[in-house]
């Protein structure tokens, strides 16, 4: 492989290095985070909140499962790009050869992508009984600890994905 083309293997290895620490975020805040979700979804006091909450309910705890394959996946990926850079003639052969470890993580994303777009929908409904300038509606969920964390950990892990995507379409 070229120096180039390694300097930029090395700085996709960064980024895989910050994926997985996302993941592993997720993975240790979401078991209390779904606790609380389905609380919250039996104290909904809104349609738009509790269609909301169903449509999220369901989907976190299949991330959940999901990210121990994410971080698996993720962790030999880093392992051959960072030990191995020369046993590849180009990017391109890094890229073909290394595609079915990427596919985990892809589809973490798409589920992790609808996640976050629901929350931040559920956030920016409005209460009827709400006066004055900050009408938002502040569910109790929203002021469980984890919950920030939880959420914080999913856009990171999207935005992080993308970076680790673009930077391995680079090499």
């Amino acid at each position: 492989m070229r120096p180039a083309d390694e300097k930029m293997l090395e700085a996709a290895m960064d980024r895989v290095h910050y994926t997985l620490v996302e993941a592993e975020n997720f993975r240790r805040r979401a078991p209390g985070f779904v606790k609380a979700f389905k609380a919250q979804l039996k104290a909904t006091p809104s349609k738009e909140a509790e269609r909301v909450l169903k449509n999220v309910a369901p989907i976190i705890p299949k991330l959940l499962s999901r990210s121990k394959n994410v971080d698996k996946d993720l962790e030999t990926l880093l392992d051959l790009g960072s030990a191995n850079a020369h046993d590849y003639h180009d990017g391109r052969e890094f890229r073909d050869r290394n595609q079915k470890l990427l596919e985990s993580a892809k589809v973490f994303d798409g589920h992790a992508a609808r996640v976050v777009l629901n929350i931040q929908a559920l956030e920016k409904l409005v209460s009827p009984e709400a006066k004055g300038p900050n009408k938002k509606w502040v569910a109790p969920l929203l002021t469980v600890p984890g919950y920030k964390v939880t959420v914080d950990s999913l856009t990171e892990f999207t935005r992080r994905w993308n970076d680790l995507r673009i930077a391995i379409n680079r090499i």
